[in-house]
């Protein structure tokens, strides 16, 4: 037997409904983190990267620009599922 009828009527849809709300924040937050990071990148010169990377603790002799936003991709989505 239920104790509490108002909150299995309207109360577990509204929590479940803010649970909802949360979920897609933070996926949005996401999104919108890792297309500023691409902005930035597209931004950055080979120099750039390549620092970036060493602060991250990889060294490299790659110059090409593509190669280098590729490895710091990687690397970001390596440190974001550690």
């Amino acid at each position: 037997m239920k104790r509490k009828t108002d909150y299995w009527e309207d109360g577990i849809k509204e929590k479940r409904r803010k649970q909802v709300s949360a979920v897609q924040a933070e996926r949005s937050a996401s999104l919108n983190a890792s297309s500023q990071t691409q902005i930035d990148m597209e931004n950055m010169s080979p120099a750039d990267l390549k620092n970036k990377l060493k602060e991250m603790g990889i060294v490299t002799r790659v110059r090409d620009i593509k190669k280098l936003q590729e490895m710091y991709t990687n690397a970001l989505l390596k440190a974001s599922t550690n």
